[in-house]
């Protein structure tokens, strides 16, 4: 039975962390089969990432910004540890099924993010997941110092995505209205969702908080309550 449901994979790179989870998934009694935790990195390349085995839950970002130091500078050896990195092709092609497909795609890699974005589109448009879900902050300018929101959604996009800030509120649309002041390198979480799925057509409407948006080419995403209900959301934001 468990063959015909879908499988969660979490990827965590602190092995104190993904043992942690290993063991509360088992509290709560989950399949393994169900629900898998992967002890590794996730980046732009294959490999071995090596750190500090003291740090923490919660230090990842202090991880990747000491990763090269711990290395040049620990003297003692016994502190470090080291996981395996892959690509996200590589991941995919090593712990998803032939027949199996992205439904969402959720990525906090530290900074990182845009790498794993970047180096795995052809995995995205190949599986066209539902969700796209990624962060984007300050640490993108030291870890990923060649891409920026822009770039990023630039390649995202043409996949077949629309992208906005998740705001306390709802969406807070980027294609088609994007300013460069959006541009500010601080703590967001950025949700990218595929205009192919019609079932996510009333999610988009309901939580876009775009008011003078307009859907070119797609005005069967609208209706007369959701026009009124934009007009309502505009007066309120005038």
């Amino acid at each position: 039975e468990l063959e015909s449901l879908p499988q969660f994979i979490a990827v965590e790179m602190i092995p104190k962390t993904a043992q942690l989870l290993k063991e509360s998934f088992d509290e709560m009694n989950i399949p393994p089969g169900y629900l898998r935790v992967i002890n590794a990195a996730i980046s732009d390349s294959d490999g071995m990432l090596e750190f500090n085995q003291d740090f923490e839950a919660g230090e990842e970002a202090r991880i990747m910004s000491q990763v090269s130091k711990s290395i040049e500078k620990s003297s003692d050896s016994s502190s470090m540890t080291g996981v395996p990195k892959w690509s996200l092709k590589s991941f995919v092609d090593r712990y998803l099924k032939k027949e199996e497909k992205i439904f969402m795609l959720m990525i906090d890699a530290e900074g990182s993010d845009p790498k794993v974005i970047e180096s795995g589109l052809n995995v995205i448009a190949k599986h066209q997941p539902a969700v796209v879900l990624f962060e984007y902050h300050s640490v993108w300018k030291i870890e990923s110092p060649n891409s920026s929101l822009r770039k990023t959604l630039d390649q995202i996009e043409p996949l077949n995505y629309e992208c906005f800030f998740i705001g306390a509120n709802g969406f807070w649309r980027l294609t088609q209205c994007w300013n460069a002041l959006f541009e500010f390198y601080q703590f967001s979480n950025v949700v990218c969702i595929n205009n192919r799925i019609p079932e996510l057509n009333e999610l988009v409407l309901k939580h876009d908080l775009s008011p003078k948006f307009k859907y070119h080419g797609n005005a069967e995403r609208r209706s007369a309550s959701s026009d009124s209900e934009f007009l309502k959301v505009s007066s309120k934001n005038q």
